[in-house]
């Protein structure tokens, strides 16, 4: 029964998908993820998402913080395919449980939440209909590489995988599968995640002949702490979304 599944939001704390069904009035739906292992929810960042979900036709379920080793261990890019795959299933889920609309459900990504709402397209292209990714990981052989230079080879094994599975885990890699609309944002000296992950997936996604935007915005990092920013970053999302999914005659 649906009331014996559990959402870990994170340490210490669970919702239940019974819970979920019950607050879930509306068809309209965005998942968003948390970041990655280290990740932590600055009360800014965690005030502007909630903010982009406090329209009343739109409901949001996330994951905000990180999990430490666990999280390298479990579902970090070594084993991408159960982390991103936990990530498609919890949006048919929404979708069989008749709380999204299934033409309306799009995903939301910060950091390493931006790449799993990337690369869950290479595992189902139909599922989300829009996507918006903030400082995304677009490359994990990129990041294999980093691992690699700093590293040992078993400790980047343990901790990515093989360089075969760091490049099957890459969004920019599979740019030709996209069908959904990309929105992407990036703070120019961010140093967690390169601006260049998201200028990659840009310019593959328009090779590919996608739909895609790249908003870059000078002198911020990785959290883009500035109010003007994220009002600007909350504005073009919502008029992005709202015109992706055809909300309010759009």
């Amino acid at each position: 029964m649906v009331a014996d599944r559990t959402i870990v939001l994170n340490k210490g704390s669970e919702l239940s998908l019974a819970d979920v069904a019950a607050i879930a009035a509306q068809p309209n739906a965005r998942v968003s993820l948390h970041g990655g292992a280290k990740a932590y929810m600055t009360s800014l960042r965690e005030a502007a998402e909630k903010q982009l979900a406090a329209d009343p036709n739109r409901r949001v379920y996330g994951l905000n913080t990180g999990f430490g080793s666990n999280f390298l261990g479990g579902s970090a890019f070594k084993t991408w395919r159960s982390s991103i795959g936990d990530v498609a299933e919890a949006g048919r889920w929404l979708v069989k449980q008749g709380i999204a609309d299934p033409a309306k459900l799009a995903i939301f990504g910060w950091s390493f939440g931006g790449y799993a709402a990337l690369q869950v397209n290479y595992l189902d292209p139909n599922l989300f209909k829009a996507v918006v990714a903030v400082a995304p990981v677009t490359d994990a052989a990129d990041v294999w590489s980093d691992y690699m230079g700093s590293t040992t080879r078993s400790f980047t094994t343990e901790v990515i995988g093989t360089h075969a599975n760091a490049v099957e885990g890459s969004p920019v890699r599979h740019a030709d599968i996209f069908k959904a609309p990309v929105l992407m944002f990036h703070g120019d000296l961010d140093l967690n995640v390169d601006p260049a992950a998201s200028k990659s997936m840009d310019a593959a996604l328009k090779a590919a002949g996608k739909q895609t935007r790249l908003v870059v915005y000078p002198g911020l990092d990785h959290q883009l702490d500035d109010s003007a920013a994220r009002a600007d970053m909350l504005t073009q999302s919502d008029a992005f979304l709202r015109k992706a999914l055809g909300i309010d005659g759009h």
